[in-house]
């Protein structure tokens, strides 16, 4: 079973990522070896003038007597879809570079869960990785200098009322060591969520 008699001689396929998807024929292989009646996968055609449409295929297979007699296809074009799926990504990337590369601490806060994500300048000035942070969500908060919490706490009550902070508080970290910080919100208060 070729791939082209599905989608015509005039188109030849170039496969995405996925390295075990060789052809369309060994994707059919691949399903019903699983045991699946139908399968769903997404591939590149590039035309004879070199354009390349990203393709969503549905397959369905027809059994006559245990054996497999019709696979019954549908593509759709989902060229725009993708396209603004990449430039999503590559905005994502983007502002992770710049946030991974800041020589500050990004970070972001719910009053719910607390801390929800820490940028990895966070470890080199408290000496708590990421990770950790996430897995201790209070422990930025319950590390602030005890004559400097209420501040911050009021800080964060009045985000809740669409005020920005800009304010300076001591924060101690893993080994005792106290730091001066400069916090400024650049967000909006969503409730039950990051600040």
């Amino acid at each position: 079973y070729q791939p082209n008699e599905v989608i015509g001689q005039s188109t030849r396929i170039f496969y995405p990522d996925d390295e075990s998807y060789k052809g369309f024929g060994s994707a059919v292989t691949k399903a019903l070896d699983q045991g699946h009646s139908n399968i769903r996968m997404e591939q590149v055609l590039i035309r004879k003038n070199g354009e390349r449409v990203w393709t969503e295929i549905h397959s369905t297979f027809w059994f006559s007597n245990n054996q497999l007699s019709q696979i019954i296809s549908v593509i759709r074009d989902i060229t725009e879809r993708k396209q603004v799926e990449l430039k999503l990504q590559e905005s994502k990337d983007r502002y992770r570079r710049l946030v991974e590369e800041s020589p500050d601490i990004v970070y972001s806060f719910s009053d719910i869960r607390g801390g929800c994500h820490y940028s990895a300048r966070v470890q080199s000035i408290l000496g708590y990785s990421p990770d950790y942070l996430l897995e201790h969500p209070m422990v930025w908060h319950d590390s602030i200098h005890p004559d400097d919490l209420e501040k911050v706490d009021r800080a964060i009550n009045a985000l809740k009322d669409g005020q920005q902070f800009d304010i300076e508080y001591r924060i101690q970290d893993m080994h005792g060591n106290w730091h001066w910080f400069r916090d400024r919100s650049i967000a909006q208060w969503q409730k039950g969520d990051e600040t």
